[in-house]
C-alpha cells in the first residue's frame, strides 16, 4: 500500500442543498407521531389522557434521536 497526501477538497464531497429532495415539514409536524415508535406515541397519549395525575414515563433511545424534544413538546400540548 502506498501512502499519499490528499488535498483538502478530496476529503469531503460537496453537494448543492437545493439538489436534495426534501419534503417541506412544518415546525411541529411530529407533535403527534414519532417515526418508528407508534407504541411509544400511544403510551404517551394514554398517559396524558387519563384523569389521574402521577404517571411516570421512561423514555429510552440513542442520543440525538429527538426523544426528549418530542416528549417535551407532546407533554406541553397535553
Amino acid at each position: 500500500m502506498t501512502l499519499r497526501t490528499l488535498p483538502a477538497d478530496a476529503l469531503a464531497r460537496r453537494c448543492d442543498p437545493a439538489a436534495l429532495a426534501a419534503a417541506a415539514v412544518s415546525a411541529d409536524a411530529s407533535a403527534d407521531t414519532i417515526v418508528g415508535q407508534p407504541r411509544a406515541a400511544s403510551a404517551v397519549a394514554y398517559a396524558l389522557s387519563t384523569p389521574h395525575a402521577g404517571h411516570h414515563l421512561f423514555v429510552a433511545g440513542p442520543p440525538g434521536s429527538g426523544r426528549a424534544r418530542w416528549c417535551a413538546r407532546r407533554c406541553r400540548r397535553g
